[in-house]
């Protein structure tokens, strides 16, 4: 294979790898907003208690004990002062002694009674406002695994498209990722190498940078130091630049449709992004067809 030919193989193949590890990054969030939604769905309403009854049984029964002792001393007075006038004074005394006790009773369990209405009234309250960020929250969750679906698929047709390029067997197994495909396309580009095989080649001197820390071959590792591999590594840099770019892009216009309750078909980020992954997997499936070098 000549080495315009390679370099435009690995270009193909490092524009999916670069799609595939934004999906993966997008999809992942996703992921965990559904399960914020889900959380705040699945949030159980608070139990309502019933009206306190006003227990006229112990009113009266209090009220009761009340007049029994009033009786008795009224008994022990009137048998010790027979005048008439004293009895009348008594029995009027006996009356008013009644309601005054009886009132702060019937006044202790109305409070009682207030009170749990009051408490029945905040927790319905309450409840109604569960109730509302269930029914949010599940739209938003609707819109949210509309759009998973949608890039689920193309993740799936991304990677049985790569899985063709690499079945070429053209790259050994070892060096199939984002990262050894950058720096074998920079290698070829900057002319530092002319093939992948050989003393001279970029297998050989991406093991040799490795080996001596020139360079970072874990893409974990890299996205935690992204701007110092900047001169090193250029290639890689710069798709995972633009890929950190498209995450945050298309995870921030998902939110915002989300949070604004709108249809994903409307709008215009989502819906250029899913066409550009769409584009780059049907570019490079007819390149594919149409390359009379790779034997697929």
């Amino acid at each position: 294979m000549e080495t315009y030919q390679l370099k435009e193989y690995l270009g193909k193949i490092m524009k999916l790898e670069t799609k595939k590890y934004e999906l993966d990054n997008i999809i992942n969030r996703l992921k965990e907003k559904v399960e914020i939604e889900k959380w705040i769905i699945n949030q159980k309403c608070y139990p309502i208690d019933s009206v306190y009854p006003i227990n006229m049984v112990k009113i009266l029964e209090q009220w009761f004990m009340l007049l029994v002792l009033i009786l008795f001393a009224c008994i022990i007075v009137i048998t010790m002062i027979m005048e008439k006038s004293i009895l009348i004074a008594f029995m009027i005394s006996l009356i008013l002694s009644l309601c005054v006790g009886f009132y702060p009773l019937f006044r202790d369990e109305n409070r009682k009674k207030n009170e749990s209405l009051e408490r029945i009234r905040q927790t319905e309250t309450k409840n109604i406002e569960i109730r509302k960020k269930a029914e949010t929250a599940e739209r938003r969750s609707d819109i949210y695994q509309k759009e998973l679906l949608v890039l689920t698929n193309n993740y799936k047709a991304i990677e049985d498209t790569l899985s063709k390029l690499y079945d070429t067997n053209i790259i050994y197994f070892k060096y199939r990722g984002l990262v050894p495909v950058s720096m074998f396309y920079e290698y070829l580009e900057s002319g530092r190498c002319l093939q992948l095989e050989g003393p001279d080649g970029a297998y050989n001197l991406y093991e040799n940078e490795l080996l001596h820390h020139i360079i970072i071959g874990k893409l974990d590792e890299i996205k935690q130091v992204l701007e110092d591999i900047r001169n090193i590594q250029y290639t890689t840099y710069q798709m995972i630049k633009e890929g950190n770019k498209n995450i945050l892009n298309l995870s921030t216009a998902v939110t915002h449709a989300a949070i604004q309750l709108q249809d994903i078909s409307n709008s215009t980020d989502i819906i250029q992004y899913n066409t550009s992954l769409v584009a780059a997997n049907t570019e490079t499936i007819k390149w594919i067809e149409t390359c009379n070098y790779l034997n697929v």
